[in-house]
């Protein structure tokens, strides 16, 4: 049991690293409206280990990452990334089907990325928030369809390696 709780918290580490890194690659580069790829790992850690693992890898990845890039920390957009990570989990831990995949990611698309993000960055900038929930609608259909293609064609060809990590 050691070794693997050891094993867990490395390949947590190494994902949330990666989701780090991943948030400098972002559509577009800057603005409250942008899809970053650090989502990727995040489902990758909550697939591998379930739903706390998930958000547990989001809260990681949105605090380290926000401090590293000389920013603060807003506890409800961290809130909002922890809840993705945990959807990740609920959806897709030991059942990665192509519809599954799908209404997780709808599912992070109309209650996280449109109707909480929207609320949150509303009350942020003080925008109206009808206003703010549709402007982000057409770059997170965008974005929702990537992840969906991303994590298809990730357990395609690495399925079984990410399989092989689930706790039985």
């Amino acid at each position: 049991m050691r070794n693997k709780s050891t094993q867990m918290i490395v390949m947590l580490g190494v994902l949330s690293a990666l989701g780090i890194l991943l948030r400098y690659v972002s559509f577009p580069p800057s603005g409250t409206t942008r899809f970053e790829l650090s989502s990727i790992p995040i489902a990758v850690a909550a697939q591998m280990y379930g739903p706390l693992a998930g958000a547990l890898s989001a809260l990681v990845t949105d605090l380290l990452g926000t401090i590293m890039s000389s920013q603060t920390p807003f506890p409800p957009i961290t809130v909002c990334k922890v809840l993705t990570g945990a959807v990740f989990g609920i959806f897709l831990w030991k059942k990665q089907t192509f519809k599954r995949i799908v209404l997780c990611m709808l599912t992070v698309f109309i209650v996280i990325d449109i109707l909480a993000m929207g609320w949150v960055l509303s009350g942020l900038y003080g925008t109206p928030l009808i206003e703010t929930m549709l402007a982000r609608v057409p770059l997170y259909i965008l974005c929702t369809a990537l992840r969906i293609a991303v994590i298809t064609i990730l357990n395609r060809y690495l399925g079984g390696i990410i399989n092989s990590y689930n706790s039985k």
